[in-house]
């Protein structure tokens, strides 16, 4: 039960709590500092939707672009 409440208070985005921000529950105004990190795999996929639009005039809706494993 617990679970599904911390669940439900957590920010789909950035998964952190209200809370975990407020200095008067606790938190801290810089309880997170923003970083950044290139995910490769992710970095691929972008590369290939960007080549995708440019190429395609016309793609099919919901299009998406995934990952598989590469077998040498």
């Amino acid at each position: 039960m617990w679970h599904h409440i911390r669940e439900a208070q957590t920010c789909s985005g950035c998964g952190t709590r209200a809370e975990e921000w407020d200095p008067e529950k606790g938190g801290s105004k810089v309880a997170y500092l923003p970083t950044e990190k290139v995910c490769p795999g992710c970095q691929r996929i972008s590369e290939r939707q960007a080549f995708l639009s440019k190429t395609h005039q016309h793609l099919p809706g919901g299009l998406k672009v995934h990952l598989r494993k590469h077998e040498p």
